[in-house]
């Protein structure tokens, strides 16, 4: 009965076209929606593609990682301030010391008696009062570079 009801109100308010597209684009005063032509969705769709395509272009290379650039000094630079890279792996205190005293063409002094009980592994690059810095802060130390 109230089902009835609904039926008989729904019947007696419809109108012919009422769910029809085209009537729908003439209700908001835009006719059949003409501006909607195929050439007109082809080209959209073009656009779309060549705007997401560049776009990946420019993420993918903001992405990549800038070549390394070498820093050239202007004037003579001596080797106990030159950046250089270093790599230790479970290596005994004198070991250390004997490679940046090589590396640099330093003299180091200070060094502590039970210097064979440290082990040191480090990845450093930089030049040699740092390092030496470095593994002071490390092992508490007070080695030094001769001056």
């Amino acid at each position: 009965m109230e089902h009835d009801k609904e039926i008989t109100a729904v019947a007696q308010r419809y109108r012919s076209g009422a769910f029809s597209v085209k009537e729908g684009w003439q209700r908001l005063g835009l006719g059949s929606a003409p501006w909607w032509s195929a050439k007109k969705i082809a080209a959209a769709a073009a656009i779309a593609v060549v705007v997401s395509a560049t776009a990946g272009i420019f993420i993918h290379n903001s992405l990549q990682e800038p070549a390394p650039t070498e820093i050239t000094p202007s004037g003579p630079t001596a080797p106990r301030y030159a950046v250089r890279a270093i790599d230790f792996e479970d290596a005994p205190l004198p070991l250390v010391l004997e490679t940046i005293k090589e590396t640099y063409g330093v003299e180091i002094v200070n060094i502590p008696d039970n210097a064979d009980t440290f082990k040191l592994t480090l990845h450093y690059e930089g030049n040699a009062d740092d390092l030496v810095e470095t593994i002071n802060d490390i092992f508490g130390t007070e080695i030094a570079i001769k001056e």
